[in-house]
């Protein structure tokens, strides 16, 4: 089996809400890389996103996939 389906493999059967993900980064040990598509994905409140990273310590970085819209990868 390839990488990309061992991943997919794991991925598979999860769900959640964005409660469950702010759970999730509560509890990680390790350092987090959060990924959405646009912002949308996460919040649609800026605010909101900023208290997620002052929050979480162990979130590490954000990557936006802007590509579709603006054809760009944002890097926080």
């Amino acid at each position: 089996m390839d990488r990309k389906s061992q991943s997919l493999k794991k991925l598979e059967g999860i769900i959640g809400n964005a409660q469950d993900m702010i759970n999730y980064l509560s509890a990680v040990e390790k350092y987090a890389c959060l990924v959405m598509i646009d912002f949308g994905g996460l919040t649609t409140n800026i605010n909101d996103l900023m208290v997620i990273v002052r929050n979480h310590d162990r979130l590490e970085k954000i990557i936006v996939d802007q590509l579709p819209i603006k054809n760009e990868v944002k890097v926080f």
